[in-house]
């Protein structure tokens, strides 16, 4: 049974804070959404400047919650990314910053995911909702465009040459992802690097 999410407003032009702080606080601070939990901190920000009768300024501030820690993307994202729109562009987002686990560059595909990303596409957009197989081939337009690969039925690796923890893991991680290609009988050459076109 899919776990119940609460769809906040959707993020409009000229959302107020509030609109946002409920987006958030659903999708990017909610451990339960998300595989690798997200801890934020407080930053304030001038929301008003004020000129009294007497020619002073008064700021207004209020305080705006951030994350803090996230994943790391690296400059190859745009290498790897650029190609990619509509579903599998929004799918892959979805994947780095809610699904996958940091220190193996892995998550789960089944039903549930597809449940919980269409609950965040919907937020987002309001009505718009992608069929389980039309998610089904987004992610194979992700592993065909070397951004992902499959580790057994239903796992999947982010290549980690676009995300990863810190560097120290991107190198383990990068032997792991070659490791797997060449079990997979994959190139390691033409499998592992962008296609570019």
């Amino acid at each position: 049974m899919a776990k119940q999410v609460i769809i906040p407003p959707a993020p409009i032009k000229g959302a107020t804070q509030e609109q946002h702080d409920s987006y958030t606080k659903d999708f990017v601070f909610n451990d339960m959404v998300n595989t690798t939990p997200i801890s934020g901190h407080q930053v304030e920000r001038t929301v008003s400047v004020v000129q009294t009768k007497s020619k002073v300024i008064l700021l207004s501030k209020k305080k705006l919650k951030v994350s803090g820690t996230s994943t790391k993307i690296y400059p190859e994202y745009m290498a790897y990314t650029v190609g990619l729109e509509g579903c599998a562009a929004k799918l892959f987002n979805y994947i780095i910053f809610h699904k996958i686990n940091l220190t193996t560059n892995r998550f789960v595909f089944n039903d549930m995911f597809i449940a919980e990303f269409n609950d965040l596409v919907q937020a987002i957009n309001s009505k718009k909702v992608y069929k389980p197989g039309v998610v089904k081939q987004a992610l194979r337009k992700l592993v065909d465009a070397n951004i992902l690969q499959s580790v057994v039925r239903g796992s999947y690796m982010v290549n980690p040459m676009i995300v990863a923890k810190d560097n120290t893991l991107k190198r383990a991680l990068i032997n792991e992802y070659s490791t797997l290609l060449i079990k997979r009988g994959k190139d390691v050459e033409a499998d592992f690097f962008p296609k570019y076109i």
